[in-house]
């Protein structure tokens, strides 16, 4: 598909996600998080990488002191943009070792003895724009994640959504990354099996 109607594509889903209110990103959000908890596999796990919520992104910031204090390890991506990267940096005391950065987003303060490997990550929790069942995940565009998780296998990399960023079909490039889950306010959507029965809430009927 060309570049261009990625772009539409991009800038549609963006207003689906745009026009939640606050209260109901932070109501869904919490439904999201809740819902992650409960999943066996994210309590196994003993590192995550997290994302710092950004505009109209599923809120994140709740779950910073939870895995903390259960004395898990948790990194955040510091944006290399002369490399085009993304560096993992680990974080200790919550929201204190996150300031404004690149794009205005939130980032760790990059302490050398912090920066961790992608092989030190249990389970990589992304955002996206917009998903489809398959796992296919549209971002911003600049790869940044595609890059970091290119060898990382698939079983470890889950995202966090709203249900309306979910599509029926997105464009696929062979270098684009997949989801393992997608996990949204109404049901958890296992890519892998494709098992899409949806768990409806009463409070979104």
């Amino acid at each position: 598909m060309k570049k261009n109607a990625k772009a539409t594509i991009r800038k549609l889903f963006i207003s689906k996600r745009d026009s939640l209110t606050p209260i109901e990103r932070e109501k869904r959000s919490a439904l999201i998080c809740d819902r992650l908890q409960q999943l066996n596999e994210y309590k196994k796990a003993n590192s995550y990488l997290l994302y710092s919520s950004f505009r109209s992104e599923v809120m994140t910031d709740h779950l910073i002191p939870k895995i903390l204090s259960e004395g898990k390890r948790l990194a955040f991506p510091i944006t290399d943009r002369g490399a085009k990267r993304l560096r993992l940096c680990e974080i200790k005391n919550g929201l204190e070792d996150l300031i404004p950065s690149t794009y205005g987003i939130k980032e760790p303060k990059p302490i050398r003895d912090r920066f961790l490997s992608p092989e030190e990550i249990d389970l990589f929790l992304v955002p996206g724009v917009a998903f489809d069942l398959s796992g296919t995940r549209l971002g911003f565009g600049g790869g940044y994640y595609d890059r970091l998780l290119a060898n990382v296998p698939k079983k470890r990399i889950w995202a966090l959504a709203y249900e309306i960023q979910i599509a029926s079909d997105l464009p696929c490039a062979p270098n684009d990354v997949k989801m393992q889950k997608i996990i949204t306010e109404s049901r958890v959507i296992d890519c892998v099996r494709k098992d899409q029965e949806i768990q409806k809430l009463q409070i979104f009927h």
